[in-house]
């Protein structure tokens, strides 16, 4: 067919073909050019998303770091508990066993005299409160008062 088109007798024919075929060659080159525009952007995409990717592998290595770190720590923590838990078992019981064997012997011991003491000591500090001068103040002064009593020695 194309040997029909470009005989003698056809040659108005075959300047018309071929000028049909050049414009779509001229078209088929623009349609390449987008299409290898295309293939540019579709590249700089796929290297976007690689990095992408990798930012994304990097993330979750460092998070899978981190909470491997968490639970590590969250063992010591459970340890920590465990000790101060032991500990403070320990301290109430030193605690009930000082009431029962010191502070308990003691209020035995002392009975009604130690409350009584206790009452006069609280009844002294008091009165001590209150005591902030020997001869007065004028307005608007304050002051303070301190004893000093000497004792023999104690053996």
């Amino acid at each position: 067919m194309l040997a029909a088109f470009l005989s003698d007798e056809n040659e108005a024919g075959t300047f018309e073909f071929l000028q049909t075929v050049a414009g779509e060659l001229i078209d088929g080159f623009d349609d390449l050019a987008d299409l290898t525009d295309g293939g540019d952007s579709l590249t700089e995409g796929l290297t976007a998303l690689d990095e992408g990717l990798t930012a994304l592998y990097q993330g979750a290595k460092e998070l899978a770091d981190g909470a491997g770190e968490l639970a590590a720590a969250g063992d010591l923590l459970e340890e920590g508990m465990d000790l101060l838990t032991e500990g403070a078992e320990e301290l109430a019981e030193g605690v009930e066993l000082l009431d029962e064997e010191g502070i308990q012997e003691l209020a035995d011991l002392a009975g009604e005299d130690l409350e009584e003491l206790l009452d006069r000591v609280q009844a002294l500090q008091t009165a001590d409160a209150g005591y902030d001068n020997f001869s007065g103040l004028s307005s608007g002064w304050t002051g303070s008062v301190r004893f000093i009593i000497e004792t023999a020695e104690i053996s």
